[in-house]
């Protein structure tokens, strides 16, 4: 499962989606230029699993603009394998920071992240992060969770 561009939308009235397919992932990355990234919407009715699997809003390095959100709904959420969610910024200037964006998850029941990667990227955890990072100016964004029940870590 391949997203690329901007302003994805994925609702899925009835089942269960899994990613197990080794490197999928939701890209909406904004790499060049001025501009925001795009943001990236999962309404699921059961359980949604990320296994190796990444969704990314953000804006790369050189570039003025703001990250977009992504946001889950879902019954569960199960991210293992190095999955990750991530809502970042390594661009901005003094004169136009950037502002890293939002992860909103509306999970009904569990939020589980398990461990680290597989033998192929050993060193890669599971995590969500909305963060400035190394060369970017800027401030960091909110990870927000309602509705859990109960989250593991």
């Amino acid at each position: 499962m391949f997203f690329y561009g901007f302003n994805h939308r994925l609702t899925q009235s009835k089942g269960t989606i899994d990613s197990r397919v080794q490197g999928s992932g939701a890209n909406n990355e904004r790499i060049a230029g001025q501009g925001n990234a795009g943001s990236i919407t999962f309404n699921i009715t059961e359980s949604m699993t990320l296994n190796e699997a990444y969704i990314n809003a953000n804006i790369g390095n050189n570039v003025l603009g703001n990250s977009g959100f992504i946001e889950i709904q879902s019954g569960s959420l199960l991210m293992r394998g190095g999955s990750q969610l991530n809502s970042n910024t390594s661009g901005g200037s003094f004169e136009q920071p950037s502002q890293a964006g939002e992860v909103r998850l509306n999970i009904r029941a569990h939020l589980n992240l398990e461990g680290l990667g597989t033998t192929v990227y050993p060193a890669q955890q599971t995590k969500i992060t909305t963060e400035v990072d190394n060369g970017g100016i800027g401030e960091d964004g909110q990870v927000k969770s309602y509705r859990s029940r109960r989250i593991n870590c």
